[in-house]
């Protein structure tokens, strides 16, 4: 009995041993030695290179020969030992963001397939020669317009466990997205993030351009300004440009003029102005690592030539670079806009337009009227009826205010209105208020006559002829007294 107990154990160990060995056997001897093929598809201005990151032998099934940082580092060993199992090898993101860490100068010794430059028309390439090992393959060259989204690691060949069989072909899909550019132009403060904002003329108005730096120290722009041109109403203040790059952090550094960038060109009449970089001063934002451009400036809105109304006056920026010479524009805008009202001057008693320059309206921010209450800072503050219509116009007024309006002097002839008058301007320019017609968006402000007796008329007559009796009447008495006394 024992020695049957001995023979088969004997038989299952022997059993136990070949069921083992069997696989590992038949997956030696069908296990692809040369020959791996690798298909890579691209975009347009990608560039791809593959990197052998390991040796595997197709005999023993060992992995050698392994890229690391530096001689005390064993990321790439310890990730593929990671996910080894007896000769089947499963990359991981443990590998990847090993393979990413290598440095170029490691990285150049393990090339196996230089960089591979993906045009419109050829997007994708094979490989058919590829011996057996780990590879990395990095998207080396990068258009300025996309974010990179992933390199890959693989090997080749490798086991499919679902089909239990060694697999010596591979595909690496680029997965990329635009947008690492991207240029905006926008007011700052209260008024951020608004299509147009209104103003009183005279106002001040602060803007911000910004941009993110094209290209890259070994793919640079050779051509990166931003242009802004303004409508007549606004003029710039030139002496104000402050122009600040920003780093990885957003911490903000602010650059010299004539240095670091120059400003190319102010237009005549303050209405527009270039900032441009020259390539020294582009390679040297690369050399900062900057990744964008803030430039900030005020422009005042004047009276010469300001549109009210309507489409407002428009100030508009034009981004532009060059990268392997192919130019981005792009074009950002916006508006600031003003607007006005009228007050007509009437007769309180007919209704009918006094025509009359001598009627003047003055305009006040709040309802007291006082003197500090005068709009000032190139704001029309008095408005003169005009002998044509009857009408005083104020202009180049903000939009979502009060503004109070008292006449400061009468028609000739025309008692004095001391009501005060609150006009309401929306944001929009319609204006409203108690006696505001709407529709027009004039203000009706009646005055009512003065009224004095007329010279010569039948009340004075008969004052005078009651004055010449009692002169007369005196007189008689004056005589008859005299002869009295006489006597």
């Amino acid at each position: 009995m024992k020695i049957t107990k001995r023979i088969f154990a004997v038989a299952l160990a022997v059993l136990m041993i070949a069921a083992l060995a069997i696989p590992f056997a038949a997956n030696a001897e069908t296990i692809p030695t040369t020959n791996n093929s690798l298909t890579i598809n691209g975009v347009n201005g990608f560039g791809a290179t593959v990197y052998k990151i390991a040796d595997f032998n197709t005999t023993t099934g060992a992995f050698s020969s392994f890229a690391e940082k530096d001689a005390t580092d064993h990321s790439v060993e310890n990730a593929i030992k990671a996910g080894y199992e007896g000769t089947v090898y499963t990359p991981d993101a443990a590998l990847l963001t090993a393979a990413k860490a290598l440095p170029d100068t490691v990285l150049t010794s393990k090339v196996a397939k230089a960089e591979k430059v993906f045009t419109a028309t050829e997007t994708s390439v094979t490989y058919t020669d590829l011996a057996a090992g780990v590879y990395y393959v990095k998207w080396t060259t990068v258009p300025t317009d996309r974010t990179k989204y992933q390199d890959s690691v693989l090997a080749l060949p490798y086991y499919d466990k679902s089909t239990k069989a060694w697999v010596k072909t591979a595909t690496i899909n680029n997965k990329a997205a635009r947008g690492t550019i991207t240029d905006d132009k926008d007011f700052t403060g209260a008024d951020a993030g608004k299509d147009y904002v209104s103003k009183n003329i005279g106002d001040t108005v602060p803007f911000v351009l910004t941009g993110t730096i094209p290209g890259s120290a070994t793919a640079p722009a050779t051509e990166f300004w931003f242009n802004d041109v303004m409508t007549q109403g606004l003029a710039l203040n030139d002496t104000n440009i402050v122009v600040k790059a920003l780093d990885a952090a957003d911490a903000e550094h602010t650059l010299t003029s004539g240095t670091d960038f120059t400003i190319a060109a102010v237009a005549a009449g303050d209405k527009s102005f270039k900032v441009e970089f020259t390539q020294d001063q582009i390679n040297a934002l690369y050399t900062n690592n900057y990744k964008s451009i803030k430039i900030e400036y005020t422009a005042k809105l004047t009276a010469t030539d300001v549109v009210i109304g309507g489409d407002g006056n428009v100030n508009t920026m034009t981004y532009h670079y060059k990268v392997d010479g192919t130019s981005y524009d792009d074009t950002k805008t916006k508006t600031v806009k003003t607007y006005e009202f009228f007050v007509k001057k009437t007769d309180a008693n007919t209704g009918a337009t006094i025509k009359n320059n001598t009627a003047k309206f003055t305009i006040y921010k709040a309802e007291a009227c006082t003197d500090s209450d005068k709009y000032t800072n190139d704001v029309i503050t008095t408005g003169e009826v005009s002998t044509v219509n009857g009408i005083a116009k104020f202009t180049g007024l903000e939009g979502g205010r009060t503004y109070y309006i008292k006449e400061t002097a009468a028609p000739d002839g025309y008692g004095l209105n001391s009501k005060v008058f609150a006009v309401i301007v929306a944001a929009n320019g319609t204006v409203s208020g108690t006696g505001v017609y709407a529709a027009e968006g004039v203000l009706t402000v009646p005055d009512p006559k003065i009224v004095l007796p007329n010279t010569g008329g039948e009340g004075t007559l008969m004052f005078t002829i009651a004055g010449l009796v009692l002169i007369a009447g005196a007189a008689v008495l004056f005589v008859v007294y005299r002869k009295k006394t006489a006597k």
